[in-house]
């Protein structure tokens, strides 16, 4: 990082030399921010972030590298903001109370509506909010402020009991069931008793890390940390000190980690000259492989049969193209607020969005030149829930066969659940007890029942033509499923990871979980399947099929 003569930061270079430049009015407020996609280093300058200011410091102005006003603000005599406006027009109004706190949140528009009221007390504690929809939502508090309860209109009410140093302690549903929590004396949490009375035990080493877990059915979690607090070596056990499991890690000087291993599964990390994660390797086998571009975001990932990804970016660094060696590709458009506007494919398949005022999604289109494949629009109401969706989307048969119209309605409670589908006239009716848990659904093949226990598990399940009950353990994972056609078993390992099921007919799938606590290896009646992942999402998959799978990741929720 490079600084000025008033010592303010100009310049940040990150490991790879691209280059974040600042620049500054003469009252030392940044008006200028250059990512290293816009700078130019022959003129130590480039387009950026803009910032404007009134004459008391306020932002008023700010706008993006490609020129988009992303945001307009105006103040009152207290510098609070009091108007917000985006790129489109669209206005959220703030009011205050005398002694400064937010009373109201407004959004003007085509229909001015009110977003969201607060209530105070006479000390200005919190004691209420009216949501977007009118319902009064209110909070019971203490003599320090701090809620003990919160109810709705509808009767529930949930509650909060503290600590004398104001930890919780205690949380109470709206069904009355409780959980309680202990600390230690350096305000870290030591036990967890749940509704039924187990417990769950943490203890810490000398600097805070976690050094001993012990979950509900006893099973024990040993863990040992390096100077900066970072997992070094982790040994599980069961209630009985049996079935160990034992994962280590190893760091380099910079933090980084080099390898780690789990049940026997070896992971080895390269990292490049930048210090971006070059390779993934498994045993010596190379599993993923990536290249970084100056701003240090990915530009190809490799999986382990040589299957290419690659990505590019747009001047304010987001993902707007994606391709592969084969000449499949989606490009990517944003608007200035950063949400997808439009995909575009390779195939000439387009998918475009626009999003209402409180940035939900109005409309979808996806078309294949002048067919349109669906075609959807949405509304919501003023919490944000989806009420409607109409539109038309191509039939099975082909996009020129014919469409299938689709009108969809849907209504909520005053705890924002979902009370009702309507989908072309067919209803799907639900009702939820008083801690959310929906216990009955009701449509055109009749009633179906849900009943729980006090931890809000589902334990049984009674239809019209099946009756399903449900067994946990302790800890809560589902350990018995038992329905008209046998009973399912579900067993787990020393970390509470699922490693076997058993189905009705004698079928037995058998999982195994590597040091990132991810699924690796899938053994099912035999066959067996490996995966590789990238952040936690499923790359390749090799062995469920004659030929591995490769999966293409796209930006965000949109698939390749």
């Amino acid at each position: 990082t490079r600084y000025d003569l008033k010592d303010r930061a100009t310049h940040r270079t990150n490991p790879a030399g691209g280059v974040t430049r600042y620049l500054y009015d003469w009252n030392d407020r940044l008006r200028k921010e250059i990512s290293p996609y816009g700078y130019e280093p022959e003129n130590d300058d480039g387009v950026g972030a803009a910032y404007t200011y009134d004459s008391r410091g306020n932002r008023i102005r700010t706008t993006n590298a490609l020129g988009e006003v992303v945001q307009e603000l105006s103040y009152n005599l207290r510098n609070q903001p009091v108007i917000q406006k985006d790129t489109f027009g669209n206005r959220t109004e703030l009011s205050y109370e005398l002694d400064g706190k937010i009373k109201d949140v407004r959004r003007s528009g085509n229909h001015q509506r009110t977003l969201q009221q607060y209530e105070y007390n006479a000390r200005g504690q919190i004691t209420g909010v009216v949501d977007g929809n009118r319902n009064p939502i209110s909070y019971d508090v203490d003599s320090w402020g701090r809620i003990t309860g919160i109810g709705f209109v509808d009767g529930v009410k949930e509650g909060y009991e503290y600590t004398p140093a104001g930890q919780v302690s205690r949380t109470i549903d709206g069904n009355g069931n409780a959980v309680q929590y202990r600390y230690n004396s350096l305000g870290k949490i030591s036990e967890r008793i749940d509704q039924l009375g187990d417990t769950e035990t943490f203890r810490y080493d000398e600097e805070g890390n976690l050094s001993l877990h012990i979950d509900r059915d006893g099973r024990q979690l040993q863990r040992a940390c390096n100077v900066f607090g970072q997992p070094v070596y982790e040994k599980a056990t069961d209630a009985e000190g049996k079935h160990t499991n034992i994962s280590t890690w190893h760091y380099d000087s910079l933090g980084r980690v080099t390898r780690a291993v789990c049940d026997g599964k070896s992971y080895e990390y390269i990292y490049d000259a930048y210090g971006n994660l070059k390779e993934k390797r498994s045993n010596g086998k190379r599993l993923v492989s990536y290249t970084h571009d100056r701003a240090g975001q990915i530009t190809e990932i490799r999986d382990p049969t040589g299957v290419s990804t690659r990505y590019e970016y747009d001047i304010l660094g987001r993902r707007s193209r994606i391709f592969n060696d084969d000449g499949l590709e989606v490009r990517y458009g944003y608007d200035a607020l950063n949400r997808i506007r439009h995909i575009r494919y390779g195939n000439g398949v387009e998918t475009a969005c626009t999003y209402d005022g409180d940035g939900n999604i109005r409309t979808l289109e996806t078309r294949a030149g002048e067919n349109v494949l669906l075609s959807f629009a949405y509304r919501y109401d003023g919490n944000g829930n989806r009420t409607a969706k109409t539109g038309t989307q191509a039939a099975l048969g082909g996009i020129t066969a014919g469409n299938n119209a689709l009108d969809l309605s849907y209504n909520y409670d005053v705890r924002g659940q979902l009370l009702e589908e309507r989908r072309n006239g067919a209803s799907v009716c639900y009702a939820y007890d008083k801690a959310g848990n929906r216990i009955r659904k009701t449509d055109a093949q009749g009633e179906t029942r849900y009943l729980y226990n006090e931890k809000n598990q589902l334990t049984a399940e009674e239809s019209p033509v099946d009756r399903k009950q449900f067994s946990y353990d302790r800890q809560g994972g589902i350990i018995e499923e038992k329905n008209a056609a046998g009973i399912r078993l579900f067993s787990y390992n020393s970390r509470h990871q699922q490693t076997r099921v058993e189905t009705e007919t004698g079928n037995v799938q058998e999982n195994r979980y590597d040091a990132e606590g991810l699924r690796f290896e899938l053994l099912e009646n035999g066959r067996r399947t490996s995966f590789v992942y990238h952040n936690g999402e499923l790359l390749q998959e090799e062995g469920r099929e004659e030929q591995g799978t490769s999966y293409h990741l796209g930006a965000g929720m949109e698939a390749f």
